[in-house]
């Protein structure tokens, strides 16, 4: 079960430090300001960054349940 929480935590510190490394990016490249289309990115790359977590998170899983089959 702790191994699993700490997955489960690791996975949500990426997500985490994904969202606010591609904030700064955008919001920097593109002159200290967010308009609705910057925004629209923002979320594009979030998606993207929620869907590599979740891969993530389910190849933990898998070689946790291996380890304890």
């Amino acid at each position: 079960m702790i191994d699993k929480s700490r997955i489960i935590w690791k996975g949500i510190g990426m997500l985490l430090a994904y969202g606010v490394i591609m904030t700064a990016v955008i919001y920097f490249l593109n002159g200290c300001s967010f308009n609705r289309w910057k925004v629209v990115t923002w979320a594009m790359f979030m998606a993207f960054g929620i869907w590599q977590c979740y891969r993530w998170f389910q190849s933990k899983s898998e070689e946790l349940n291996d380890k304890e089959i």
